[in-house]
């Protein structure tokens, strides 16, 4: 695409003085866009990741189902952002530790797990920690059937008798670690069978829920990991039908 300039704009576009925003000109518009434009570095660089990076990276996606300040009941449209700018930076930061020559060999090992093979990745995830040497060794196609087995397990699980699922769910906390650290790694954009999975994770979630919200002494930090994942997926897979804030 041609970059001549469409429009003539004189030299005093390179003076630094203020606009009156009601009234100024198309002319003057294009005067302050190009004094802009030159206050913006012409070059970014962004450093690869250094040892030990990834674990605290780790820590982070850890600490996303630890940190509770306030009633997780109902999120907040403004907590709710926050968790999705939080998202953004660790698949920012994920995508920046893959181009890590470093790692390259690591990443071409392979992880001894069935991924099409429900009961093996179930017992897999529930006896393992979701740490980023571990799951990124997973290629694409593996990643959506892990977070397949999950969305199966999962929406199985919540059609149990209350009694049953009630005395499961503080040990099912394990699910929405790998989840979470799944859809980090997940790259876009994804088929719509992935999303499709993605939507029955989050109903499941809400399910969640909506059943603890029965229970008037059920403590905040028993919320926030399922309403995390339904956030997530809201948000910054663009789901936004399923969340009403």
């Amino acid at each position: 695409m041609s970059q001549r300039q469409c429009l003539p704009v004189d030299d005093s576009s390179d003076s630094d003085h203020e606009f009156d925003l009601t009234k100024m000109t198309a002319l003057d518009y294009l005067k302050k866009v190009r004094c802009e434009r030159k206050k913006i570095a012409q070059v970014v660089t962004v450093h690869p990741m250094r040892n030990g990076e990834c674990e605290r990276l780790d820590n982070a996606i850890e600490n996303e189902n630890k940190i509770s300040t306030f009633d997780q009941r109902n999120p907040t449209r403004e907590w709710s952002e926050i968790q999705k700018e939080k998202f953004l930076n660790v698949q920012q930061q994920i995508i920046e530790l893959r181009k890590c020559p470093s790692l390259d060999e690591r990443l071409n090992s392979h992880l001894d797990v069935d991924t099409t093979d429900e009961n093996e990745c179930i017992k897999f995830c529930q006896t393992s920690q979701p740490l980023l040497s571990t799951i990124l060794l997973l290629n694409q196609k593996q990643l959506e059937e892990l977070i397949e087995c999950l969305s199966s397990y999962l929406a199985d699980e919540i059609l149990k008798t209350e009694t049953e699922l009630y005395k499961k769910l503080n040990d099912m906390i394990w699910i929405t670690k790998w989840l979470y650290a799944g859809l980090a790694c997940l790259r876009l954009p994804l088929d719509p069978e992935v999303h499709s999975c993605l939507r029955v994770i989050a109903k499941s979630c809400i399910q969640v829920t909506d059943y603890l919200k029965t229970f008037p002494d059920t403590s905040n930090d028993s919320f926030l990991p399922w309403n995390l994942i339904t956030v997530v997926i809201t948000l910054n897979f663009k789901q936004f039908d399923l969340l009403s804030l």
